[in-house]
């Protein structure tokens, strides 16, 4: 394997599902370019390019509809419930426990 190929798929491994779209969308589209290049200009014109535009609004809604989506789940996220008294005092008890002393303000230690 050539060293871009190595480092392209080292470099998606750790993507997750997006690079294996990647890697399936590139070469379905340079086909598909290569395919409309060496179509005649009518089939074209009557066939291939209302299809086109048809995949071009299909896609454009989906987008749309998974970005709806993407904005509802993130709202959800975003409201949360409130806490209880006991849950408050937990972790109000929690965050003294773990805050460290502070230095006396003339000190001559800094931080760090």
């Amino acid at each position: 394997m050539s060293p871009f190929w190595a480092g392209l798929f080292e470099n998606l491994q750790g993507r997750g599902r997006n690079a294996g779209l990647f890697l399936v969308v590139l070469p379905t589209l340079l086909i598909a370019a290569v395919i409309l290049a060496r179509m005649p200009e009518d089939v074209f014109l009557h066939y291939a390019l209302p299809g086109l535009a048809g995949l071009i609004l299909l896609g454009t809604l989906l987008l749309l509809r998974e970005w709806m989506h993407a904005r509802a789940r993130a709202k959800e996220r975003v409201a949360r419930r409130e806490l209880s008294a006991d849950e408050l005092r937990k972790a109000r008890m929690k965050l003294v426990r773990q805050q460290a002393p502070l230095p006396p303000k003339n000190s001559l230690v800094t931080p760090g």
